[in-house]
């Protein structure tokens, strides 16, 4: 995945940012009635270099032309993640037959994992990269607080991406337990979500 990707995915995320910050379509100053969605004297909404990782860039699967040579990609490839995760080595041969068969229904799309659909999606999506962004925040006692949120952008061109899926994670009561420290090869404990909403959006 190339640089100038991840910086344009970076661009919009801090545009959208200011278009929240700018507080809508209302020109006039910030009233009591009507305050400004952000406390940015406090830091609130600033993005942090420090805290952020770097780009984690997984494969979809077999990878049919090399990366760019400025791109490492982790050995963990997300089609093998998700196969095992449908098929841990605690269960019995059954029970994964029985998770393949639940998801390849109307409900999950026929989401046939036989036909290993994230290696083999059709739009030939070969690399996906993870941003970890870590910015400031006001926690409930008002004081700041550095949260994180995560970025998941295949290796296509702007013009074959869709769209945008914005997920959002229930409470946690620890901060590891987030989509954005994403699980690789070198972080193994890290939080299954962000590693499985990259799998299936890749597919």
């Amino acid at each position: 995945m190339r640089k100038t990707f991840h910086l344009r995915m970076l661009t919009i995320l801090g545009l959208a940012f200011l278009v929240s910050a700018c507080g809508g379509n209302n020109p006039g100053p910030a009233s009591s009635s009507n305050p400004a969605p952000f406390n940015t004297t406090e830091g609130e909404g600033k993005l942090s270099k420090e805290d952020s990782a770097s780009v984690t860039v997984y494969s979809t699967g077999t990878i049919a032309t090399d990366p760019p040579a400025d791109v490492a990609v982790d050995p963990l490839a997300l089609d093998t993640y998700y196969t095992q995760t449908i098929c841990p080595s605690s269960l019995t041969q059954m029970e994964c037959t029985q998770n393949e068969q639940s998801l390849n229904t109307a409900d999950f799309g026929n989401f046939d994992v036989t036909s290993d659909p994230i290696a083999n999606n059709s739009l030939g999506v070969r690399l996906v990269g993870a941003d970890k962004i870590a910015y400031g925040a006001i926690n409930v006692g008002g004081a700041a607080v550095m949260v994180s949120g995560g970025i998941v952008a295949p290796d296509l061109a702007p013009a074959s991406i869709k769209g945008i899926i914005l997920f959002f994670h229930g409470t946690t009561i620890q901060r590891s337990n987030v989509p954005s420290n994403f699980i690789t090869s070198s972080n193994p404990t890290g939080d299954y979500t962000g590693i499985l909403l990259a799998a299936l959006w890749a597919s």
